[in-house]
C-alpha cells in the first residue's frame, strides 16, 4: 500500500508499506481520497504539540470497504462506500 509519510516537520517521503492484517473486530478500507485540514498543517509545520513522527497524515478520508474481519457485526459488507 503506498504512504504518504511525514517523517519529521517540512519532511515528506513516499513509501509503500506492506498491507495489514485484518483483526476481528476491524475493516479494511481502500482509501480513494483524503482531504488535508487545518491539524494536518500543523503536523507538517511542527505545530501540533501531542503529535509525534514518523507519521501519516490525513484523517479525513473516503473509500471502500476490502474487507472484514470475523467478528465485525452491524450494517457493514465489502463494497460498502466510506466518507
Amino acid at each position: 500500500m503506498k504512504t504518504l509519510v511525514c517523517e519529521q516537520p517540512h519532511q515528506m517521503r513516499y513509501t509503500e508499506k506492506a498491507m495489514p492484517a485484518v483483526l476481528p473486530n476491524e475493516l479494511l478500507v481502500k482509501v480513494a481520497a483524503v482531504g488535508i485540514c487545518g491539524t494536518d498543517i500543523h503536523a507538517f509545520t511542527g505545530n501540533q504539540p501531542f503529535f509525534s513522527y514518523p507519521r501519516v497524515l490525513g484523517h479525513e478520508l473516503c473509500g471502500e470497504v476490502t474487507e472484514m474481519g470475523a467478528s465485525v457485526s452491524g450494517d457493514f459488507q465489502v463494497g460498502d462506500k466510506s466518507h
